[in-house]
């Protein structure tokens, strides 16, 4: 319970995220960290994501002419699962000696299925937190870890009813095993599309790198995929939902629109990869998403926020106030990014 003599005006006194007092009894959305990094291939540190996201957290400020006060919903962060932790830490060393070591075939098999086992290892857990507070009547957040972080959260979102994705994100992600990994981050939508039948529509924004695969692969999936290249993240074109290039800024409404051609898929989920080379843009994209995706009127059943880049919090607290403020750019970025999340989960005003 809120203590009688909280003020939000108040410099965070409260550990939570974003500083707020929220215990899960009396919070609506539920957050859980998945610190997941094991088969990142541009350099690892989304598993201290989390982490760094709830420490910059305590510095925003709770109050939005435009959003409202998001934090009366309640908002409450869950601790890592030591399952999870366990699982990143044995599937990362298998993919360094994959990487960093001469094996034989049957060794690189061997690590291979390591990878895998404990990548579905990290689904299920997931998957089985999200189901759980769905029964509650929560709304389940993700909060990672690299992109592959939340397929078991939309699988059980999935399992529920017709449901559509509205996937903020520079890349397609629909590679299948990229490098070997059966759950690589660049494959999350791959996943997606092969294990839940019930996600009837996915609309990507925001998307500038692909391969020729994904492309095939997008363009092949009829009204299924709709992916909108180009025009910044608020652009998708009209017609017929399939790759093409947008940069008209009277396009900007349309991934909505895109999301309601579907009339049975009236829920949504919200996957947000926020991708560390992007800055104070990306707050004004996910702006326009999501106030386009409010006018279609769409139930928002639960959302992810993955690949904020973090460090060890060791490492913070040896820098300097200026090294220290580099280190946490991502983080305060990221903080900032799932505070309009919540707020759009929550209708808040």
């Amino acid at each position: 319970m809120i203590p009688a003599d909280w003020n939000p005006e108040d410099a965070a006194s409260f550990p939570g995220l974003f500083g707020l007092p929220h215990g899960p009894e009396d919070a609506r959305i539920h957050v859980l960290p998945v610190p997941w990094d094991a088969t990142c291939s541009y350099g690892r540190g989304t598993r201290f994501g989390p982490e760094a996201v709830r420490r910059a957290s305590a510095q925003l400020d709770l109050f939005d002419p435009d959003l409202g006060e998001a934090w009366r919903q309640g908002i409450w962060l869950a601790d890592e699962d030591p399952a999870i932790v366990a699982a990143n830490a044995e599937a990362s060393r298998a993919v360094d000696r994959l990487l960093g070591e001469d094996l034989d075939d049957d060794e690189m098999r061997r690590l291979a299925e390591r990878v895998d086992l404990r990548s579905a290892e990290r689904s299920r857990l997931v998957e089985a937190w999200t189901a759980a507070r769905l029964d509650e009547g929560r709304v389940p957040a993700v909060l990672g870890g690299d992109h592959s972080s939340p397929l078991g959260a939309i699988r059980a979102a999935a399992a529920r009813g017709p449901l559509s994705i509205l996937h903020v994100d520079a890349h397609l992600d629909l590679r299948e095993a990229f490098e070997g990994f059966a759950e690589s981050r660049a494959s999350i939508f791959f996943n997606v599309l092969a294990q839940c039948p019930n996600v009837e529509r996915l609309v990507q924004v925001g998307v500038r790198d692909f391969g020729r695969t994904e492309w095939e692969r997008a363009t092949g999936a009829g009204e299924r995929v709709t992916a909108c290249v180009g025009g910044g993240a608020g652009s998708c074109p009209s017609g017929t939902p399939q790759l093409r290039t947008a940069s008209t800024p009277s396009a900007a409404r349309r991934p909505a629109v895109a999301l309601d051609r579907h009339r049975r898929a009236r829920r949504v989920v919200l996957p947000r990869d926020r991708h560390a080379g992007a800055r104070r843009p990306e707050l004004r994209r996910l702006e326009t998403v999501r106030s386009r995706a409010d006018r279609v009127g769409h139930d928002v059943v639960g959302f992810d926020l993955c690949e904020v880049a973090g460090r060890p919090a060791a490492e913070l607290d040896r820098a300097g106030p200026e090294e220290r403020s580099r280190l946490e750019w991502d983080a305060n970025v990221g903080a900032r990014v799932l505070y309009r999340l919540c707020a759009t989960a929550g209708g808040a005003r």
